[in-house]
């Protein structure tokens, strides 16, 4: 099945055109990052922060608006990528 933005980070209400800062995007990132099979290392500079403060955010509270919309940016990107490479293991990369 090709994922969409809306099945890599269920619950949050992702609409194309549609951000909803402020959403407990903590399991939406632990989703992501499972089906790219990456640690914190890789997606905390594109969400705009060091993997410790990603960390951080995971045990002491969450992710900011900013960090949520760009979150919902990567899961779009990735989406995307699968869906125009027809393969998990090549959108991975």
């Amino acid at each position: 099945m090709t994922p969409s933005a809306r099945t890599l980070l269920p619950g949050t209400g992702v609409r194309s055109g549609s951000r909803r800062p402020g959403w407990g995007a903590t399991a939406a990132l632990d989703r992501l990052q499972s089906h790219l099979q990456v640690s914190d290392a890789r997606p905390a500079p594109v969400l705009g922060v060091s993997p410790r403060t990603l960390h951080r955010r995971r045990t002491a509270g969450p992710l900011t608006p900013h960090e949520s919309d760009r979150l919902v940016c990567l899961a779009e990107v990735v989406a995307r990528a699968h869906r125009a490479l027809n393969s998990a293991e090549s959108a991975r990369q």
